[in-house]
């Protein structure tokens, strides 16, 4: 009994075209299940081949509720777990909703200044239309930590700095005050 060709069979050109059109789908968004696709965990010869065609051709974008960076810091052990080793990759869009919280970024902010995970994602110079507050708030509060590893500060002469950045976020949004 003969069986048809199957992926291996065929050359690698073909296949990695092949595998392409299968995992490239443009954006993909970031949640608590995401797993690589299905053609990604057929065998170790086509994931070597074909994970960098998944993880580089495709936008990766997170929404973050409340500032919440649990699934970013999720995302970024996941990635440096080896399920990718291509420094190449872009790090995902965010995309940020509901409302302030400033216990949440505090958690988020100390991420960046440990360098335990948290990716540095926003553009500290890029202006932000209105309506988006909470993504000027974020990606400021970013270039705080930046400017204060920068000068070596420790993370409570950081954390003093942050404190009177939230009173000026108080200012455009009285919700940034809310949480202790």
């Amino acid at each position: 009994m003969t069986t048809g060709p199957n992926l291996l069979s065929i050359p690698k050109e073909l296949r990695l075209q092949i595998c392409e059109y299968v995992l490239v789908g443009g954006l993909v968004q970031i949640t608590q299940n995401l797993k690589p696709p299905g053609l990604l965990s057929t065998c170790r010869q086509i994931r070597e081949e074909s994970s960098k065609i998944w993880y580089l051709r495709n936008m990766f974008y997170l929404l973050i509720h409340n500032c919440d960076p649990k699934l970013l810091f999720k995302w970024s052990k996941f990635i440096d777990a080896g399920h990718i080793c291509e420094p190449r990759m872009p790090p995902p869009r965010l995309k940020l909703s509901r409302a302030p919280n400033w216990t949440n970024l505090l958690v988020w902010c100390k991420d960046w200044y440990n360098d335990s995970g948290g990716l540095p994602l926003l553009e500290p110079s890029k202006r932000y239309k209105t309506g988006q507050e909470i993504l000027s708030v974020v990606a400021t509060a970013h270039e705080y930590i930046r400017q204060s590893k920068r000068n070596k500060e420790d993370w409570k002469e950081c954390e003093q700095t942050l404190r009177g950045l939230r009173k000026v976020a108080g200012v455009m949004n009285t919700r940034w005050l809310d949480d202790p």
